[in-house]
């Protein structure tokens, strides 16, 4: 009785996480992230050039050129990211033909992060160095949105892990995102 229990706060708490992200999107107030999107990596092959701000604790820190070069490669994708004038990443994004809807991010030095395209973005979600890192590209019909979040994986907090009556309440961790990162890119 207990498992079911558990199960079911566990898919309300998903329920209640999805109508907060979509609830959320009514409430950006930059008519660039909403907007009609394409539902190809083919279609936003090139150049695609912005400006990239960086965030800590919601004080804007500094901002710098982003572009990024997408161009069909046989089966993959190769995915150049430029940051200000000397920090290039020579990427290949490779789709993986055993999982639908995954990629690989190959950074090529041996690092490879997995990533999810549900049609309209392209979401990655790791860990690296004690920082967790969520990465969205959102692809739009004339630009590239891209946003990175990241915590520190130590300073998590936890809450739940109480029984309410008859409902036994999961342990939740969370983390707090210090940093942030926006650009918006266009051909």
């Amino acid at each position: 009785m207990i498992k079911i229990v558990q199960l079911a706060n566990i898919a309300k708490f998903t329920i209640f996480l999805l109508l907060i992200q979509y609830s959320c999107k009514g409430l950006q107030k930059d008519a660039t992230t909403i907007c009609p999107f394409e539902k190809t990596l083919e279609s936003h092959h090139g150049l695609w050039k912005g400006k990239l701000n960086i965030f800590r604790e919601n004080a804007l820190l500094t901002t710098i050129d982003m572009s990024l070069q997408i161009q069909k490669s046989q089966d993959n994708f190769e995915w150049i990211l430029k940051y200000g004038d000397k920090d290039i990443r020579n990427y290949v994004l490779k789709k993986d033909l055993a999982h639908k809807n995954h990629y690989i991010i190959d950074e090529q030095n041996s690092i490879q992060i997995d990533a999810t395209w549900d049609g309209t973005k392209l979401c990655s979600f790791f860990e690296v160095e004690k920082n967790l890192i969520q990465c969205n590209y959102v692809f739009c019909k004339k630009t590239i949105n891209f946003e990175i979040y990241s915590a520190n994986k130590v300073a998590q907090k936890f809450s739940g892990n109480k029984i309410i009556k008859t409902d036994t309440i999961p342990v939740v961790k969370s983390w707090y995102f210090q940093n942030y990162q926006k650009a918006v890119l266009k051909k």
